[in-house]
């Protein structure tokens, strides 16, 4: 484990947490059962047209598209961009890595709505039709700690004035904002996409 003992002791107590208050509530998402989903299915050149079409963006090159395939397919399965299927794995030899962080980093809380209900049309149809319950397309267990230990910092604790002044000025990206608010990459990485600009269009 990383960190000091009394750090160690606090993380493993709130694993313990977390395994109670899942049992005691199951969560709402089958993730074994979902990862198992036809994913070549996921977000094709015709489906990515309804919500660019929708909220006034353009569809972009074939790399803006296969990171919203990445974005999509990691949002409903919860897994990491080592897990992501062979042809959307980034490559060492391509900036990949690089432009999908830019992707989140551009990424528009209407796009991120967008996504989010052609998700939720996108699992109602295959999910029923690999006879699984229907689920949301996201979820999350409730913040607690029954055992008193610490919990993390939430996503949003971090400046949103100096975030959004930093990413609309062009100076953004995961390494110099995870300097700028003393927190990690993942924590700022996760926070953007949890938490992305709005263009003011309507949707």
């Amino acid at each position: 484990m990383l960190g000091t003992p009394s750090q160690t002791r606090s993380s493993l107590r709130q694993i313990c947490d977390l395994a109670i208050v899942l049992r005691a509530s199951p969560g709402k998402i089958d993730y074994e059962a979902r990862r198992k989903l036809n994913f070549t299915q996921l977000l094709l050149l015709e489906h990515w047209r309804t919500p660019t079409d929708s909220i006034g963006e353009p569809l972009g090159l074939e790399r803006r598209l296969m990171n919203a395939e990445r974005y999509a397919f990691m949002r409903v399965t919860a897994t990491s961009p080592a897990q992501l299927p062979q042809r959307l794995r980034f490559r060492k030899s391509a900036p990949d890595a690089a432009d999908y962080s830019a992707f989140l980093l551009t990424m528009s809380a209407e796009l991120k709505d967008g996504i989010d209900t052609y998700l939720s049309a996108w699992l109602a149809r295959f999910e029923t039709a690999a006879q699984t319950r229907p689920s949301p397309a996201t979820w999350a267990p409730p913040r607690s700690r029954p055992s008193g230990a610490g919990l993390g910092r939430v996503l949003e604790d971090i400046d949103v004035d100096t975030r959004n002044s930093l990413r609309l000025g062009g100076k953004a990206s995961v390494r110099r904002m995870a300097a700028v608010f003393d927190r990690s990459a993942r924590h700022v990485r996760w926070a953007i996409s949890e938490y992305p600009l709005s263009t003011g269009r309507m949707t």
